[in-house]
């Protein structure tokens, strides 16, 4: 599968949204001007008009704001524009499924909301895409438009597709629910591609109550998966706010997981499977398990994560409070951080699989078994350098950094309190050492135009130009400081430096807040 970063993608799918529809000669308007005009029957006549040669649906229903009531499913062929213009909401009453989008069709749904679908005989609550063939063949853009309030009795919630490409550009799919997986969004066989989108607030009974991602590519950047649920009272769901399975490869960069709930594995995201996930600059907070493992992530074997320039901060779970691995996790420039793990070990991070954490600072994480920061289990394997741990406990508030039954196969450059790692000062360690990091807050270092970070500052202290530098590929901290800032690369994951806040990017997407460009679909 063609591996493209992210921006690359965007920029490829945001070229490709306007469709080749707008420069056939077929086009149709619903209405004349007034909202008395803009009926269900109007409406019907513009998609049959559209759907003969492919075209653009636009409306002239007044300068208001107009809802129009659908009583049946309509079919979606050929290269079809459907353009509300910012005014239009499409409503199936909580009756039926507003838009099947058919085998080969290209279609875009650009400025109007689809809202209150219903599907009881199918998947796809709001829009049902169906792909025979290869998945660029048959195409959905959703293009500044919104998802919303829809459900289904079988899986994809707002949204169900198989065997095609669905890009949801500056756009949000929200409040939705299925019974199957997929609350929001849910994909099986094809390409998804999120560009300053928002998934939040569904539900699902199967994984992914955001999104459920099988057997395809995934490219997700600037996005946010926040408050999405996965729970039923059968088989425990995983994925609170979405789930990768199954011969997938996925990129996601400067996003954000917050606030998702989920019954099993993986509160903001579960992979598994045959599955390799690329993870730069993104963020996981505030995302609870409520049985099972992974608060923040879970990577379950056989997937592997790559991942640099993360959070995953204040997450909770029955073990593995932070992170959860019986894969493979290579995390570097990260920070692990008030992760709560109620029930068994590894506050931080809980490990069967294989891990190596380069630049890493885990700090003020809890669990209720040993390893408060880290709990690593005989059947894996870990490597640590330039770790720094501080202030991690168990739930008796003794120190409780690490938790090894298998030594690491290199630990190196790496600082903790107590002993809990361990006493040996070889390798360039510092065991018994203190270092009180400053809470965790936005940081504006990094270079123009870096998306802010949530990051410890790291003060005066023995962490300061004791690490090393010769751990290829990271020249830059997790805010994108320089390496070195003084003789040698400090400890952890950010460099000691003078923050210069340059103001850029300090709106709602890295305050947490609702998402500035999805205000127009709201």
């Amino acid at each position: 599968m063609p591996r493209l970063r992210p921006a690359a993608a965007a920029s490829l799918f945001l070229a490709a949204s306007l469709s080749a529809a707008e420069l056939s000669a077929t086009s149709a308007v619903v209405g004349t001007g007034t909202p008395a005009s803009c009926t269900e029957a109007a409406f019907d006549a513009g998609i049959t008009a559209v759907n003969s040669g492919g075209g653009t649906l636009s409306f002239d229903c007044g300068p208001a704001p107009h809802l129009i009531l659908v009583s049946a499913e309509r079919p979606l062929s050929g290269q079809v524009v459907v353009d509300g213009g910012g005014r239009i909401t499409l409503s199936g009453g909580l009756a039926t499924r507003i838009f099947a989008v058919q085998d080969q069709a290209e279609v875009e749904l650009r400025d109007i909301v689809l809202t209150h679908g219903r599907s009881n005989a199918g998947p796809g609550g709001a829009v049902l895409v169906t792909g025979a063939g290869a998945p660029a063949d048959t195409v959905l853009v959703l293009n500044r438009a919104a998802v919303r309030e829809s459900t289904t009795s079988f899986w994809g919630g707002g949204l169900a597709a198989s065997n095609a490409e669905v890009r949801i550009l500056w756009s949000s799919v929200t409040g939705n629910e299925s019974n199957g997986g997929g609350g929001g969004v849910n994909l099986n066989g094809g390409v998804l591609v999120l560009f300053e989108a928002e998934v939040a607030d569904n539900r699902s009974g199967g994984s992914g109550g955001g999104i459920e991602f099988w057997t395809g590519e995934l490219y997700m950047n600037r996005s946010v998966v926040d408050r999405n649920t996965a729970e039923n009272a059968g088989t425990p769901p995983s994925g609170g706010g979405m789930s990768i399975r199954d011969l997938s490869i996925a990129s996601i960069e400067s996003s954000r997981f917050a606030g998702n709930w989920s019954r099993s594995s993986g509160g903001g995201l579960h992979v598994w499977g045959t599955t390799e996930l690329f993870l730069i600059q993104s963020t996981f907070s505030s995302n609870m398990v409520f049985e099972d493992v992974g608060g923040g992530l879970a990577i379950l074997a056989p997937a592997i994560v790559q991942a640099r320039n993360v959070t995953v901060d204040g997450n909770r779970a029955g073990g593995g409070g932070g992170i959860e691995v019986t894969g493979a996790l290579n995390l570097a420039n990260a920070t692990i951080s008030n992760n709560l793990s109620v029930a068994a070990g590894g506050g931080a991070l809980r490990n069967s699989g294989s891990v190596t954490l380069y630049h890493v600072t885990v700090a003020g994480n809890a669990a209720a078994d040993s390893g408060g920061g880290i709990h690593q289990f005989a059947s894996g394997g870990i490597e640590l350098v330039n770790v720094l741990f501080s202030d991690n406990i168990d739930l008796l508030e003794n120190p409780s950094d690490c938790f090894f039954q298998l030594a690491p196969t290199r630990f190196e450059f790496s600082l903790w309190p107590q002993g809990t790692c361990g006493s040996s000062t070889a390798n360039g360690n510092h065991p018994n050492t203190v270092v009180d990091l400053p809470r965790l807050a936005l940081s504006c270092g990094g270079a123009p135009g870096e998306e802010q970070t949530m990051t410890h500052d790291l003060p005066d202290s023995t962490a300061v130009d004791n690490g090393t530098c010769i751990i290829p590929g990271l020249a830059a901290d997790q805010r994108g400081v320089a390496r070195p800032q003084g003789p040698a690369c400090d400890i952890g994951a950010v460099e000691k430096s003078e923050p210069s806040c340059n103001g850029l990017f300090l709106d709602g997407f890295e305050r947490g807040t609702s998402l500035a460009w999805s205000d127009r679909t709201r």
